[in-house]
């Protein structure tokens, strides 16, 4: 690195340790945390539940392979001290002019300065560990010679890193406060359940004291971090991870965080989460529930919400109510002791960030509503293709990284709020509200099967008759869109079509479409895409909705066609939105008349295409498999 800028989101990574210490992995952790992050104040469970998190880093560095990890005592510099200096100064401004006075006397110290400065005092703990994990054991080598041989691992060797953190002030905190937390880790995913990560991102560590054996080491994954109580909350640290995966930066201090959202304690609401991503240039979905009795909550799409994104690249974040009673402050307990009156809890919420999900390829759901579930609605509906999603990946900043939520097992009632976040940066004009402008995945999908009912179907229809279009999978995709499930009571149209959408750039779709081959070897044109992209101005970012059939999508993962429609569609994306329709052989492109699309399928023009069956579904270039 010398010689290099580093960028400023990645000191803390990138310091050189003050000291390294090599351990076997033990068959089992439990005496090392116990020694390393307890000591002998255990007074209840609630302390052994505080090193959760680090039990589980460790949990999975075993599980992954584990033979060897690295230990090192590191200076707290860069976005780490920044967030140490808020941590221990929070609401003791006073207190803080003190200490510099008394302590510091040069003006303009960094503040990791003026944190070392306290600890020489006594006055603060400020501690940093990195601590890394390796498939592959040096312990065997002389000890002046590890380093060396540690430097001779491969990247591939390594399955993780976290950096651990303990910052408090012995003057004015209670012991309760001044412990460790996993300030951030990644720590590779496992291949002991088939999954799916659409984005994942590369993060640099060093690994040494000096120069001499020191190496900088890359990572894939998704950063998790834990909240330290005070200046630092879930949502904070369920937004550092989502952005982490997003930014070029790869990373955001929470002080940005909390600057952005104009946060000043206690929990972050919707509109502030929301901010702090629009501040970037990302646009949120929201679906909220704070307001609505469970009754209501139970028609809300959530985890339909949480696919969309997560499939699109940009990831969720779920909240929820939590089921037990809220902690006692120090405050409250000052007050019990003194006996003044007892102050009603306030309820629990916590949120918790989502990247992945795993896919079980027979699952029994969709088919199985058409034979036996029907409703007696009437209404149009088709199948979606998160109903074959059995898990979703995900951090909690509470119990550890990498962790599977089946699907429903948050119950709608209990969900507080959903958001879906748009993957890609956009301009942010003055007087313009990014999400409102950017058409959810939802409603996407919702027009895309208004459009396959209706036009689509009317067109498939008009070429049985005239009998112009002699393609197998186009009398396929009629009959799946004429299914009709019978019961003996109700008589309800169940579109047989399996419905996901991705929202993508254009320049993602149609370089995808250029590369792909169909289940008949053929590709599409170059000037047919062109000329296609062309005569409908597609805009910059699209939605891509897949229509695929049941026995064809979640065995094969492959796709008849697509709709796509414009991710600006404003307040009329049935009209206004759909670009065009992908069939195999044909194109179905609206006539536009005054930017608005036809409500009917003569209005629609005809172009032929090239790939004349099934086609891969669309995957990220970057998407990782887990398993």
């Amino acid at each position: 690195m010398a010689g290099t800028l580093v960028p400023s989101r990645e000191v803390h990574r990138l310091v050189k340790a003050e000291r390294i210490d090599f351990y076997d992995f033990p068959a089992s952790v439990f005496d090392h945390i116990k020694r390393q992050y307890l000591g002998d104040k255990i007074k209840d469970h609630s302390d052994i539940d505080a090193v959760d998190a680090i039990h589980r880093c460790f949990s999975l560095a075993r599980l992954y392979g584990a033979k060897m990890f690295v230990d090192e005592l590191i200076p707290v510099k860069g976005q780490l001290a920044e967030d140490t200096h808020d941590f221990i100064y929070k609401g003791r401004r006073g207190e803080v002019e003190d200490i510099n006075a008394k302590y510091v006397e040069r003006v303009g110290v960094p503040e990791w300065d003026r944190v070392y400065a306290s600890c020489n005092a006594g006055i603060l703990e400020v501690k940093a560990q990195r601590i890394s994990f390796w498939k592959k054991n040096v312990m065997q080598t002389p000890k002046e010679k590890r380093l060396s041989a540690l430097g001779s691992l491969r990247d591939s060797d390594c399955i993780g890193y976290m950096i651990l953190h303990k910052a408090g002030c012995f003057k004015n905190d209670d012991e309760d406060h001044v412990r460790w937390v996993v300030y951030e880790s990644v720590i590779k995913g496992g291949r002991f359940q088939r999954g799916i990560i659409p984005r994942s991102t590369r993060f640099s560590f060093r690994v040494g004291t000096g120069d001499t054996g020191t190496t900088v080491r890359k990572m894939s994954g998704h950063l998790y971090c834990q909240q330290n109580g005070r200046t630092v909350v879930c949502a904070h640290v369920a937004i550092r991870t989502l952005l982490s995966s997003l930014l070029p930066e790869r990373d955001v201090s929470y002080r940005k965080i909390s600057e952005l959202a104009g946060f000043e304690g206690g929990e972050m609401d919707t509109k502030q989460i929301i901010k702090v991503f629009n501040a970037f240039g990302f646009a949120v979905h929201v679906w909220s529930n704070r307001r609505k009795s469970g009754k209501d909550r139970s028609g809300v799409p959530i985890y339909h919400c949480l696919y969309s994104g997560i499939e699109s690249g940009g990831g969720g974040l779920l909240g929820f109510d939590v089921k037990k009673p809220a902690e006692k402050t120090c405050r409250d307990k000052k007050e019990e002791e003194a006996g003044q009156r007892k102050r009603k809890a306030q309820p629990c919420r916590h949120i918790i960030p989502l990247f992945g999900h795993t896919f079980n390829k027979h699952i029994w759901v969709n088919e199985a509503s058409g034979y036996y579930f029907i409703e007696d609605s009437g209404a149009a509906k088709s199948y979606v293709s998160d109903n074959w999603v059995s898990t979703f990946l995900g951090h909690d900043d509470n119990i550890g990284p990498n962790i599977y939520i089946p699907r429903f097992y948050v119950e709608r009632f209990a969900v507080s709020s959903v958001f879906s976040i748009v993957p890609h940066r956009f301009e942010i004009y003055k007087r313009c509200n990014l999400n409102k402008v950017y058409l959810p995945g939802v409603k996407a999908e919702q027009v895309a099967v208004d459009w396959l009912l209706g036009i689509v179907l009317a067109k498939l229809e008009g070429w049985k008759v005239e009998n112009i279009v002699n393609n197998d999978w186009i009398e396929r995709l009629r009959i799946a869109l004429t299914a009709r499930q019978k019961n003996g009571v109700s008589d309800s149209h169940v579109a047989r079509v399996v419905l996901r959408s991705v929202f993508l750039s254009r320049s993602q779709y149609r370089a995808k479409l250029l590369a792909d081959q169909d289940a008949a070897g053929q590709c599409e044109s170059k000037l047919v895409v062109d000329g296609v992209l062309r005569k409908q101005k597609v805009p910059t970012y699209i939605w891509m909705v897949e229509f695929s059939l049941p026995h064809l999508f979640p065995v094969n993962e492959r796709k008849l066609g697509e709709i796509v429609l414009s991710a600006q569609a404003g307040d009329h994306p049935e009209t206004r939105g759909v670009l065009f329709v992908r069939l195999p052989s044909r194109y179905l492109i609206p006539n536009l008349v005054d930017g608005t699309a036809p409500l009917a399928a003569q209005s629609c023009l005809e172009q032929a295409s090239q790939i004349i069956s099934h086609m891969p579904c669309f995957r990220f270039a970057g998407a990782k498999r887990v398993g």
